[in-house]
């Protein structure tokens, strides 16, 4: 969390809307980064079937791996789609389709959907994959703390025949979308009883995917998944899958550690975000690499809380200040090697919502220590304490934002702590001010309600962690969360990245590049092979959703 963001595998911005302005920015004025394609130089090539790989992962994020409970980061839901298939995925078009489920209808006005399992599929203890299983799942996520607001519309859940019968106290037309990321990750019902009752350790997780738990060091974060033989998917040409043997997940935090193993034939593949290290990495001997495009990824930004009332962040001044002090175009150059496109809103080009300029504040120092004056002659010194994670290159970045803040007036305090606590400390702790993070990937606008209205802030634990309540944020997530499409969908999300522009409610800063870097003899880093069991290929750029390189297609030379 640099994304607890992906703690839930939900998230926004598809392709598509139908105003002038969401086409996005111009091939020429966007870093090629954010309209890279997703061609795989792999294809048509026969894999070879066997082996194991060494990944290395920026972070160890989750405390245990029952799905509903996952504090997930990016990388943990790496690690988790390696055992947990989920309910529904997206096709290459962004579409929604079954993938554990055969499918589910709704009814007329979208407030009771039935979803039928596919059959033959069971759990890596036996237990059958199947309509009591997917009740026992959503149930568990419908009363998990950290999931409930995902999922806020549903009522009840209930076996019918074959089929578990989802009844909400309103329409909800996109839920299946919800249930491509975490809170449709399917575990064995018997396992998770017996984690309940103490009998089974919540750290050896059991599902359906590709491959099975082998083990797990919850001190370093080491995770080994073997192949699952009996998995229920085949590849595009009927293939059995998975392909590998055995993955090995290694974390290390630091980016530049993750670029020297890679590049020293330590680990066989690693991913960055890390601007300085992609530009190494692309031009590194003997490196491959592939970029994921921008448009259904993740936003970077500075998150701040105006809902904590004793912070000078709650006041609209000073939140205008911090985004106005800062030069996003030298501070993009110096700790980004200019890679990533600077963000001006949750919505990157190509997606529902994006516009070419929402009114966000750009450089402007001297504006921004008149506000800082103003602010501190009512109320005293403006003080502010930023929280970042102990990696070194994130300790500089934040060292830079001190400055920039501290030269118009305001006093900055740094916070270092590891990711999992940086996690923890947005959902359980109610001081903070300002955090570096990461969010807001996916495929439609409508799944950002979790992380941004009102009615969240009132949960047993919030995941609209800057407890925004803002009426017209709230009304146009009401307008996309009743189905709106096209120009209407655009309207109502550009409205939302107005607004954020205007209270500055997060301080935007790049819309997020990721590289995948790996050694010459990995093959199909970006799914290439891997087919929804309709046929249709799935979506391969982008995280969530399943999206990216699917693990069960990687292969190796041997």
């Amino acid at each position: 969390m640099l994304a607890l963001l992906a703690v839930v595998g939900l998230t926004a911005a598809a392709c598509g809307g139908g105003s002038d302005s969401d086409d996005g920015a111009s091939e020429a004025d966007t870093p090629e980064d954010a309209v890279a394609g997703s061609e795989n130089p792999d294809e048509g090539t026969e894999p070879v079937i066997g082996g194991e790989i060494t990944y290395a992962i920026e972070a160890n994020t989750s405390p245990n791996w029952v799905p509903q409970e996952m504090q997930c980061a990016i990388s943990c839901q790496m690690v988790a789609r390696t055992v947990y298939d989920p309910l529904t995925l997206p096709n290459a078009d962004g579409e929604i389709e079954g993938f554990l489920l055969e499918s589910a209808e709704p009814n007329e006005d979208a407030t009771v959907w039935t979803l039928t399992p596919r059959a033959g599929i069971t759990f890596h203890d036996g237990t059958p994959f199947d309509a009591e299983a997917i009740r026992v799942n959503l149930e568990k996520v419908r009363t998990s703390a950290l999931l409930e607001g995902t999922v806020l519309q549903i009522e009840d859940i209930v076996v019918e025949g074959d089929t578990a019968v989802v009844t909400m106290d309103s329409p909800w037309p996109n839920f299946p979308y919800s249930l491509a990321g975490q809170p449709g990750y399917m575990a064995s019902p018997t396992w998770l009883e017996a984690v309940a009752a103490g009998t089974a350790d919540a750290l050896e997780p059991v599902g359906t995917g590709a491959f099975t738990f082998e083990s797990y060091n919850a001190g370093d974060g080491t995770y080994v998944a073997v192949k699952n033989d009996d998995y229920w998917l085949q590849d595009s040409e009927g293939r059995d899958l998975p392909y590998l043997d055995q993955i090995t997940f290694l974390v290390q935090t630091s980016a530049q550690t993750r670029a020297a193993a890679v590049t020293r034939g330590d680990v066989d593949l690693t991913h960055t975000d890390n601007g300085v290290y992609i530009e190494q990495l692309r031009g590194e001997e003997g490196i491959e690499s592939y970029t994921m495009p921008t448009s259904r990824g993740e936003t970077a930004y500075i998150m701040l809380h105006p809902g904590n009332e004793d912070s000078a962040v709650s006041d609209v001044r000073i939140r205008q200040a911090m985004a106005l002090a800062i030069d996003q175009e030298a501070r993009n150059q110096a700790r980004n090697a200019g890679i990533s496109p600077i963000a001006n809103g949750p919505f990157p080009p190509g997606s529902i919502g994006h516009q070419e300029d929402t009114g966000f504040p750009t450089f402007d120092p001297d504006a921004a220590r008149a506000l800082v004056e103003e602010y501190e002659a009512e109320n005293g010194p403006a003080t502010i304490a930023y929280k970042t994670t102990t990696d070194d290159f994130n300790r500089t970045t934040a060292e830079l934002y001190q400055q920039f803040w501290g030269d118009v007036g305001i006093d900055v305090t740094l916070d270092l702590v590891d990711q999992g606590s940086l996690i923890t400390s947005a959902v359980t702790d109610p001081t903070w001010e300002a955090f570096g993070w990461r969010n807001h990937a996916g495929i439609i606008p409508d799944n950002q309600r979790v992380w941004w209205d009102s009615e969240t802030t009132e949960l047993s634990l919030n995941l609209n962690f800057g407890e925004i309540r803002d009426e017209v944020i709230d009304e146009q997530l009401d307008v996309l969360r009743d189905g709106a499409e096209g120009d209407d969908a655009q309207a109502a999300a550009e409205a939302i990245s107005d607004r954020f522009a205007e209270q500055v409610y997060n301080i935007w800063t790049d819309w997020t590049v990721w590289l995948i870097a790996h050694q010459t003899t990995v093959h199909n880093i970006n799914g290439g092979g891997f087919a929804l069991p309709s046929g249709n290929p799935v979506l391969t750029d982008g995280w969530l959703f399943g999206a990216g390189h699917q693990t069960a297609t990687l292969w190796i030379d041997q």
